[in-house]
């Protein structure tokens, strides 16, 4: 009798079958893979026939497992087949390179080298059986649109338009956009091994290991390892670096290892010499600005020590006037200067009222005048017309520019009209006669070509943008009189001739996102601190390459339009033009009066004669308004039931809190008030987690350079710190949470009942143990009952953000603005 056909019921389990067999066997390879390597006495073992052999064989295991059960096991095969075949291969070399022979070395070259070619092949079949779209994202796109391709069976269904067959699973194209990223990354960290294999092609590995990176990003903006790998890739130029730790533990998929790379950035800065007096030696200011830069930048994102603040924020922006001598050279180090300025600032302003918070406002907003009036004085150069003027930029001569008019001298194309159209909803574009002249183009309008070299413009549109999210500081900066309008006055005026009929500056930004990204805004796309301009945006467009000057400006005006419209705003626009206002005090209310046009200075800005006067002058507003809102906390304060009581001296951390919230055990010790005290028994702990912890290692690296430089707010539980907490019934050992709660309790017992009291109030605890908040109701690492353990042996035990937030916020003493 002839067999039918196979039930759905039969060949789902005849599939799931299949993928746990090739998951057994790239298990049981991996497992052989590794015990031949265990005892592998030199670096030229790795690449012996049979451990070569072994690792095609788990290539091909997993590449059969990847496709046939990606959701099952899809990760899974991605681990080993990174982890086996690549990642422990060179981590092996790093350990042995000293030794490694000539031959070795260069197998491995050659292993990384087919390691690209094996990730572009399953990029490619990847796009072929997941009909995936790469075109805009990857170098490696699978183009659809040609025919002859064989583009896969879509794991192991036909195609929709062969025989009807429903679409792939919105779960699977969702794993397989992931998987794509997630090979781009690998892609970029084997180009970024080979940089130190090939030195004499470091610059090219180097720039195609942090193209990877980007095309990763574009393909998943909210996730942070992208930036993470680029700033370990940036390890030479430290700002760089730092800005991109920054970028990716802001994102919403934070590297839980950024975070110890940039404090780790940061300690090196800071342990190495000022460099203030460098500058006679021949130091570059740009190097001069990323020393001192980051030094802020700590005190900005550790919540640290807060003295010496106002100078160190003149000095900074003293170093940042030496820099915007040199835009162009330098404008990607502004950029990246100005965006971690934004990113502290938002990260200071959402962690509630701090000290720091409108210190850093105060010294993004100075730094965001300064780099306006730079780029009005480089834009009112482009500007400057007549027979005999020539713009001269970077060493290219360009011909004069005639008189230029306002509806002569923009595009007016269909394509570029339907940008801004689409820009601005119900924008209408405006009919020419016959008898205009014929289009222009930004690309056949040198002007235009000049204003594209003004590279300070982006930053001034990031600058804009987070202003919008943060309309709490128009006010203050208007009554602190920064020079901040005039050069934004300037900015605008400068820029509205360039605008087209068809963008009518009256109109108002879109509530919807229509709006056509710039490179800046992809740049920074998924930046919190510009959700609210960003989401105006339509990631989906993309403005030609000669439209992009042109919308900038158009964006810029329109956000000038927008700014005028604000309460308290220091700008108006009539008549045409924009003019700053200054408010004038009458009975605590403030009345804007306008400026005369003679107060407007074009391109002037602090980089003139008397540009350190007017900077500390700047200051010294900034400084008064914080005084002003120092007042007033201190009142709210006063206002309270009663002053807060003393802090409890002794900090004994869980293990889970130096594993997973190190940051704020950082913050408590820099404040100088807390002695932390870590039990012997949690240093047993991290021992046994520094395997598979980051978070584990990170803090053994913290605790032993702060042993070793005997800081006298963190030590070790000593051995005779140890009190029973009898009559208390002790559990099992092999009750690993509550046995390991135990043991900390009794070191807290231990400094609670026997340590010296001093002048701390008798009712007051004077330990407190510091604990992770887990899901609700749930504490991280702890048993169910740790509170009423805690409680019953007289110890207090708070979560570890809470403390912070408690003791850090609303007692230590707010100093001036920089």
């Amino acid at each position: 009798m002839q067999k039918g056909a196979k039930t759905y019921t039969e060949a789902k389990y005849e599939s799931s079958e299949l993928s746990r067999r090739l998951y057994r066997s790239a298990s049981e390879a991996a497992r052989r893979l590794e015990e031949w390597l265990r005892d592998a006495s030199s670096f030229g073992a790795y690449f012996a026939q049979e451990v070569t052999h072994l690792r095609a064989r788990l290539k091909d295991y997993c590449e059969r497992l990847l496709f046939t059960a990606p959701l099952e096991y899809g990760r899974q095969a991605e681990e080993l087949t990174w982890r086996k075949v690549y990642y422990d291969v060179v981590q092996h070399y790093k350990a042995t390179k000293a030794t490694a022979e000539e031959d070795s070395v260069a197998e491995l070259r050659a292993h990384l080298h087919s390691g690209l070619g094996h990730y572009h092949h399953l990029l490619l079949r990847l796009q072929a059986e997941a009909q995936l779209n790469l075109e805009t994202n990857a170098d490696v796109p699978l183009i659809w649109e040609y025919e002859g391709l064989n583009r896969g069976t879509r794991w192991s269904q036909k195609r929709p338009a062969e025989d009807g067959s429903p679409p792939l699973p919105v779960e699977n194209v969702l794993w397989a956009r992931q998987a794509a990223h997630r090979f781009l990354i690998a892609l970029g960290d084997i180009a970024r091994y080979l940089i130190e294999l090939e030195d004499r092609e470091h610059g090219h590995w180097a720039a195609l290991s942090a193209r990877y990176y980007w095309q990763a990003l574009s393909l998943d903006p909210s996730s942070g390892m992208p930036h993470n790998q680029l700033g370990t890739l940036a390890a030479g130029d430290t700002c760089k670096a730092a800005y991109h730790f920054l970028r990716c533990l802001q994102s919403s998929q934070p590297f839980e290892g950024a975070q110890g790379n940039l404090l780790r950035l940061l300690d090196k800065n800071s342990s190495q010499p000022s460099p203030v007096g460098q500058l006679r030696d021949g130091c570059e200011p740009s190097a001069l600005f990323t020393s001192s830069y980051l030094r802020l930048c700590e005190q900005f994102y550790t919540y640290s020590d807060t003295s010496g603040l106002q100078s160190l924020c003149e000095e900074c922006l003293s170093q940042l006037t030496a820099v915007l001598e040199q835009p162009e050279e330098e404008a990607e180090l502004v950029f990246q200067a100005a965006a971690m300025a934004i990113i502290c600032t938002d990260k200071l302003h959402k962690s509630g009222p701090h000290p720091l918070s409108s210190a850093a406002a105060a010294f993004t907003l100075n730094m965001f005048s300064h780099v306006t009036a730079t780029c009005c004085h480089l834009v009112s150069q482009c500007s400057l017309t007549g027979p005999e003027r020539h713009i001269i930029h970077q060493g290219a001569d360009v011909p004069a520019v005639p008189d230029l008019l306002a509806e002569s001298a923009l595009p007016q194309d269909s394509s570029f009209a339907a940008i801004t159209n689409g820009w601005f909803p119900g924008a209408e574009v405006e009919e020419e006669s016959s008898s205009c002249s014929p289009p222009l183009s930004s690309d056949d309008n040198p002007l235009f070509t000049d204003l594209a070299r003004v590279t300070l413009l982006p930053t001034v549109k990031m600058f804009c943008d987070w202003l919008m999210g943060r309309t709490d500081l128009i006010g203050p900066c208007t009554q602190a009189r920064t020079p901040l309008w005039q050069h934004l006055a300037s900015l605008f005026n400068l820029a509205l001739p360039f605008i087209p009929p068809s963008c009518p500056i009256e109109m108002t930004l879109p509530d919807t996102p229509t709006m056509c990204p710039l490179p800046e805004d992809i740049c920074l796309q998924g930046t919190a601190a510009l959700s609210a301009a960003h989401s105006k945006i339509n990631w989906e467009l993309r403005a030609q390459h000669g439209e992009e000057c042109q919308l900038r400006l158009v964006y810029l005006v329109r956000f000038g339009q927008w700014l005028s419209e604000r309460p308290g705003s220091g700008l108006q626009y009539s008549h045409g033009q924009f003019q700053p206002k200054v408010p004038i005090m009458t009975n605590g209310t403030s009345s804007p009066m306008s400026l005369s046009n003679d107060v407007l200075v074009v391109g002037g800005g602090e980089g003139g004669g008397g540009g350190d006067e007017k900077r500390k002058r700047v200051m010294r507003s900034m400084a008064h308004l914080w005084l002003e809102q120092e007042v007033r906390d201190l009142e709210g304060q006063l206002g309270q039931a009663g002053r807060q009581a003393a802090p409890p001296p002794f900090l004994v951390p869980h293990t889970q809190v130096l594993c997973t919230r190190l940051v704020h055990l950082r913050r408590l010790v820099a404040s100088r008030r807390f002695v932390l005290v870590v039990p012997s028994h949690v240093i047993a702990c991290l021992d046994l987690l520094k395997r598979e912890s980051v978070g584990a290692r990170e803090s053994i690296r913290w605790l032993e350079g702060e042993l070793r430089r005997g800081s006298r707010y963190v030590r070790s539980q000593k051995s005779h710190e140890r009190l029973s907490l009898s009559p208390m019934k002790y559990p099992k050992r092999k009750e690993k949470e509550a046995w390991e709660l135990f043991q900390i309790l009794e070191c807290c017992h231990h400094l609670e009942k026997q340590c010296p009291r001093g002048g701390h109030p008798a009712d007051r605890p004077l330990v407190t143990l510091l604990v992770c908040s887990g899901p609700p109701g749930m504490l991280g690492g702890l048993p169910p009952n740790a509170t009423a353990v805690a409680s019953s042996a007289g110890i207090n035990m708070e979560d570890v953000e809470a403390f912070t937030t408690k003791w850090l916020t609303a007692s230590v003493p707010r100093t001036q603005p920089g």
